[in-house]
């Protein structure tokens, strides 16, 4: 996954090298996504996915 760091979104390039995510523990069975420009990857409710959340709000929290 490629951070684009003009809108956030995430792109899944393979000709391009991968950027590492830091994966942050929140709570019971949830985990929030850092990317690299610093901030936390967010699920919409129209399936659009990027890492534009400044904090790890309920858009970022994933369940596993």
């Amino acid at each position: 996954m490629i951070v684009d760091p003009s809108d956030g979104s995430l792109n899944a390039v393979s000709s391009q090298p991968q950027q590492p995510f830091i994966i942050e523990l929140r709570g019971h069975c949830k985990l929030a996504l850092r990317a690299t420009n610093g901030c936390y990857v967010r699920g919409e409710q129209n399936g659009s996915v990027s890492a534009t959340a400044a904090e790890p709000v309920k858009t970022a929290l994933w369940e596993y």
